[in-house]
């Protein structure tokens, strides 16, 4: 285990009968850290001496979290995925509908059209050219930004 010491000293001034004496003190602080999940090789040695078996359950119980979080994170990606697919499927039933909606509108303005009905053709064909020109400035701006 990495250790990290830190050191101070202090200057101590004293006067006595032969004049005065300076004494110098040191301490010396030393700190241990874990820069791992798992203890240091004297630690699981120190365990199994204690208790045997103790390291090698030590090791278990970190290969049981590690495998743990893998299958969290294999979970996480497929719901991601899931719900991607999902968004697709809904976004392509939009563009379908929208566009059967306005072929079927520019159909109608033809029949108008055919009538005679040149105001109900004019309303029929303005509505689909309109959806159309919305949906691609939607279209333009919203990919500018992503």
């Amino acid at each position: 285990m990495p250790k990290h010491t830190k050191g101070e000293q202090v200057q101590i001034a004293q006067s006595g009968d032969m004049g005065q004496e300076n004494l110098s003190l040191t301490r010396i602080e030393q700190v241990e850290y874990p820069i791992s999940p798992l203890p240091s090789s004297a630690e699981v040695q120190g365990y199994e001496n204690a208790v045997p078996g103790a390291g090698d359950r030590i090791l278990q119980i970190f290969e049981n979290q590690v495998n743990h979080r893998i299958d969290i994170e294999k979970q996480l990606v497929v719901q991601q995925v899931e719900s991607e697919k999902e968004g697709v499927k809904q976004r392509s039933m939009a563009m379908v509908i929208g566009a059967l909606t306005i072929w079927a509108l520019i159909l109608l303005s033809i029949v108008f059209a055919m009538m005679g009905m040149r105001e109900a053709s004019y309303t029929a064909i303005i509505l689909p050219i309109t959806s159309f020109a919305v949906y691609l400035l939607k279209f333009t701006f919203s990919s500018k930004r992503a």
